[in-house]
Order: structure tokens, then sequence, then C-alpha cells
């Protein structure tokens, strides 16, 4: 290659790899308002349970979006959620899986308690 030729080679490809960076930066106009789904998982006594997986999972195929555990006092926090309709699955070694349908729209989600019940 001459100077010439692998001047412009350079130069085309800085000048791609620009506007490939500039796609993939999202402008906050454009950005996707993020929400949080918090609750609490007990059982049927209303003791709070510690340790119980929550996961979000993206309807209508199930993606699983977001997981987290419930702490010491029960609660949970699931960040960084888009709006759109999601299923809320608590699960723990030894209790029911639970399922609960919730839909995102404009704000955070207040999932409330959540029981589980000890496998029969």
């Amino acid at each position: 290659m001459t100077n010439m030729n692998t001047h412009m080679f350079l130069r085309n490809g800085l000048v791609f790899g620009l506007a490939l960076l500039g796609l993939m930066v999202v402008s906050p106009a454009h950005a996707q308002e993020e929400h949080e789904v918090v609750g609490v998982v007990a059982d049927a006594a209303g003791a709070k349970l510690n340790g119980a997986m929550i996961v979000a999972l993206a309807l209508p195929d199930s993606v699983l979006r977001k997981f987290s555990l419930s702490n010491g006092d029960g609660s949970f926090t699931l960040t960084r959620l888009i709006a759109g309709d999601y299923v809320l699955q608590v699960s723990m070694v030894g209790r029911q899986t639970v399922r609960h349908d919730i839909t995102i729209t404009d704000g955070n989600v207040n999932a409330g308690t959540i029981e589980v019940d000890v496998l029969a």
C-alpha cells in the first residue's frame, strides 16, 4: 500500500468507527425510563423469609430480565426494569414456587407481600 492509500484506509476506518459509535450511544430523549419492583416474601404465618429468589420474566417469551434475593426482613427490590408485562416468580428451597403477573407502566410497582407455602 502506498502512503496515500494507507491514509485513505485509516481515514475511512475512523469515519466508519465514529459513525458506528454514534449509533450505539443512546440519547437521553430516546432512553427508556427504568422502574423498580419492590415487595416482601413471607410464609403463611407472616414470618419474613430471607434468601428467596425473585425473578422478573418478560412476557410473552419469559426472558429473564432481573433477579434478586430477599433480605433478612423479607424485602426485595428489582431495579432497572422498563415498562412492560412480566411474570414475577418467587422460589425458595422447600417452598412452593409462586408466580404473579405484573405490569409496569409509568412508575414503580409495589408487589406487596408474597406468601410462599411449604412444599407438601
